[in-house]
């Protein structure tokens, strides 16, 4: 009687079932790895110390009182960040931006003062800041206010003069409805050698124009 085994290997059927349970076991663990990687560059853009490094990366400005960093962002050669006042509540807020563009670089003539040519980059309105408008409102940042008086007004900005769209109204705190202040806003681009630069400025308190004048022209592009 011969007793002896094939030496062929069982043939093992992984259930339906046994599938699902790896696949979703792979997803989780790449779920929970993109969470981790997520959460580290929140927690880096939200950094304080990182936010403010980020911005004065690319630009160089004075906030009255001293500064800190709300978010700083890179992608690529793009990058945003928001500083604010150390006040509390912050009584300036100051979004910069630096994108590369394809635009054609452009020469502007001028003569007393005023263009002699009109160009499309000047004419500059605070929806051109819309990604740091709504990126800083995710963050709670107040940032917008109802105008009653707007106007535009030549001014130097990263070397180049341009033309400053100047908003001003009244900004109400969150915490008390009945409490109203004077409120500015400043918003200037600039376009050169295939470089976007948008600064937009906020400030708020009785002397809220010279502040927001102080802090336009202390700016300085890198």
């Amino acid at each position: 009687m011969n007793d002896f085994t094939t030496g062929e290997s069982p043939t093992y059927q992984v259930s339906v079932l046994e599938l699902a349970v790896i696949v979703l076991g792979a997803i989780t663990l790449v779920g929970v790895a993109l969470a981790s990687l997520w959460t580290e560059a929140t927690d880096n853009m939200l950094n304080p110390e990182r936010a403010e490094a980020t911005a004065r990366s690319f630009v160089e400005y004075e906030i009255p009182g001293g500064s800190e960093g709300v978010l700083g962002m890179t992608i690529g050669a793009a990058k945003l960040a928001i500083v604010q006042s150390r006040r509390e509540p912050p009584d300036i807020v100051l979004l910069v931006e630096k994108n590369p563009t394809d635009q054609r670089p452009y020469q502007r003539r001028w003569r007393d003062g005023q263009p002699v040519h009109a160009d499309a980059n000047l004419d500059v309105d605070r929806e051109q800041a819309s990604l740091s408008f709504r990126v800083a409102s995710l963050l709670g940042v107040r940032v917008d206010f109802p105008a009653t008086n707007s106007y535009r007004q030549i001014g130097n900005f990263c070397g180049d003069r341009v033309m400053v769209t100047v908003e001003e109204g009244q900004h109400t705190y969150d915490n008390d409805a009945n409490v109203t202040v004077p409120a500015v806003r400043y918003v200037a681009k600039r376009t050169k050698d295939s470089v976007e630069w948008t600064a937009t400025i906020m400030t708020y308190g009785k002397d809220a124009r010279a502040k927001a004048k102080s802090v336009f022209q202390s700016i300085r592009c890198k």
